[in-house]
């Protein structure tokens, strides 16, 4: 047998890459193309800071000097540090102080399907 010429299990190993290449593009399955929304801070988050977060941590008020008004502030974060770590809820100190109760320290808590969207937003890269 020739040693440059690939043995008929790694012919069918790179003919299988090869049809297969295209659809872990794209990120095709067996059930067609993903279809996951893509969470963003001004489409989706930013009604759920109004309603829990800008009071204390907006344009007039910043407590421990936190603003919650955008992304970028929130990465710039206050005296506790950044509140959002990209990619991690559980190092995010906004979704800890969310999660654990201390935020809001008044009134109505986010409810599980908002404490959630945080959760999700946070873990797509909070764009």
């Amino acid at each position: 047998m020739n040693e440059h010429l690939p043995s008929s299990l790694g012919r069918t190993i790179i003919l299988a890459g090869l049809l297969l290449h295209p659809f872990l593009l794209t990120g095709c399955t067996s059930k067609g193309p993903t279809s996951a929304h893509v969470l963003t801070f001004e489409k989706d988050l930013k009604a759920l800071m109004k309603n829990y977060c800008l009071e204390c941590h907006g344009e007039e008020a910043r407590e421990a000097g936190l603003d919650l008004r955008s992304v970028e502030f929130m990465l710039l974060g206050g005296e506790s540090g950044p509140a959002l770590v990209p990619g991690n809820p559980e190092e995010s100190l906004l979704f800890s102080m969310v999660l654990d109760g201390h935020m809001p320290p008044d009134g109505k808590m986010p409810d599980a399907r908002e404490t959630d969207l945080l959760a999700r937003w946070i873990r797509q890269g909070a764009n």
